[in-house]
């Protein structure tokens, strides 16, 4: 029989560093090296969720004292009370941590204590929950809620050339990004492919992302989440940090030395 679980909500980012290397200590046991459970990610969002009014909140598991799972929230109160997995609006998917040999037990604390949280809040809201995550896990043995069906974040495992960036998509992607690409070079010369391999290089690609990711969301300016204050510069900062951490890629295809196609993806 197991010791009993103890759970501890750490609400501080000086709290969060406290605990980071016993974070990292239960991802590598799990053996999950995706990016939204990195330190990096959990500690380069936390200040921004700060700013835009978020109170976040981490859920550490314990047995006789020794960390074994974690789950990151926020809290949010905009007129009504709002809970929510940490930095959600901005990850590809939403999981929690947790060491293989505990994952049962833990995942049934996390349930309990979100259990405990509906008569606190008006809202409790999660999305893009990975199917075969822990998370998902806990939630299906231990309560009566339906996931939806999820669409996987995209990720890269490839460093080189620009015929293995295009043996990693899906066929019907590899002959629409041939026919724009030869439209391009017809219309304006021939195309270069390109790989940042330096972090200096990201700054000034910032500009094109947020023109890009507005026009791609919205047709009205200011609509973009990096349109808000000090956000282009935020992400700016946080890309450099996950690109030295070897988690994000980026390639792209110019023309001329102008960029006229961009690839930003996770490695993992």
């Amino acid at each position: 029989m197991l010791p009993p679980i103890t759970i501890h909500e750490i609400v501080t980012q000086e709290a969060f560093d406290a605990v980071s290397g016993q974070w990292v200590a239960v991802q590598e046991s799990a053996g999950l090296k995706h990016p939204f459970l990195d330190v990096a990610w959990i500690s380069g969002w936390w200040p921004r969720m700060v700013k835009e009014g978020a109170e976040p909140i981490i859920l550490a598991a314990c047995i006789d004292g020794q960390y074994c799972g974690f789950a990151a929230f926020q809290r949010l109160h905009n007129g009504i009370k709002i809970l929510e997995a940490f930095a959600q609006e901005f990850c590809d998917f939403v999981d929690w941590l947790c060491d293989p040999v505990h994952e049962d037990a833990v995942g049934q604390a996390f349930v309990q204590w979100l259990e405990e949280q509906r008569t606190r809040y008006d809202v409790i809201s999660f999305f893009n929950i990975y199917p075969d995550g822990f998370c998902a896990r806990a939630v299906r043995e231990h309560t009566s809620l339906q996931l939806t069906e999820y669409s996987v974040a995209p990720h890269i495992t490839i460093h080189g050339s620009y015929e293995d960036y295009l043996a990693s998509l899906k066929k019907k992607f590899v002959s629409d990004t041939r026919r724009r690409q030869r439209k391009l070079e017809r219309e304006q010369g021939k195309s270069e492919y390109f790989v940042v391999s330096s972090r200096k290089e990201i700054p000034p690609l910032m500009d094109i992302v947020a023109l890009w990711l507005g026009a791609r969301r919205s047709k009205k300016a200011g609509e973009s989440y990096l349109d808000r204050p000090g956000m282009k510069e935020h992400v700016c900062s946080l890309y450099m940090q996950l690109f030295d951490a070897g988690i994000l890629h980026f390639s792209g295809i110019s023309i001329k030395d102008k960029i006229i196609a961009l690839n930003i993806a996770f490695r993992y």
